[in-house]
C-alpha cells in the first residue's frame, strides 16, 4: 500500500522536480477564481504589496489581460510574472493538502 505522500505525488498535477511549479506550468487560467477564493489564497502567499495584490486580483478574478494589470497598477511585467508563480505555487500546495485530507478521510472510513 502506498503512503499518502506517494499517492499525492502520483495523483496531483505537480511536476516531479524540486518545486511544485514549473515556470510555465500555469494551473489556473485567469478569470476562473471567485473573489473569496482569491482573498483566502492571497493570505497564504508571501506577497504583501498592495499594487501587486490589486494586479493579481484583476488578473485572476476579473480576467484582465496581464499587460493591462501591469500598466494599471504600475508593476513591472517581469516581477508580476514572479508573483503569479508564487500565487500559483500556493494553489498547488493547497490542492496537494486537499488531496491528502481527502485520502486520509477515505482511509478512516474503510
Amino acid at each position: 500500500m502506498e503512503t499518502k505522500v506517494e499517492y499525492i505525488k502520483e495523483h496531483s498535477q505537480q511536476p516531479q522536480q524540486g518545486s511544485f511549479l514549473e515556470k510555465k506550468n500555469h494551473i489556473l487560467p485567469s478569470g476562473n477564481m471567485s473573489d473569496d477564493e482569491f482573498w483566502f489564497l492571497i493570505e497564504l502567499t508571501p506577497i504583501r504589496s498592495d499594487k501587486i495584490i490589486r494586479a493579481l486580483h484583476d488578473y485572476f478574478v476579473l480576467n484582465r489581460p496581464r499587460s493591462h494589470c501591469c500598466d494599471k497598477h504600475g508593476v513591472s511585467n517581469g516581477y508580476f510574472g514572479v508573483c503569479i508563480s508564487r500565487f500559483e505555487h500556493v494553489i498547488q500546495v493547497v490542492n496537494a493538502l486537499l488531496n491528502y485530507y481527502k485520502m486520509s478521510k477515505s482511509e478512516m472510513t474503510e
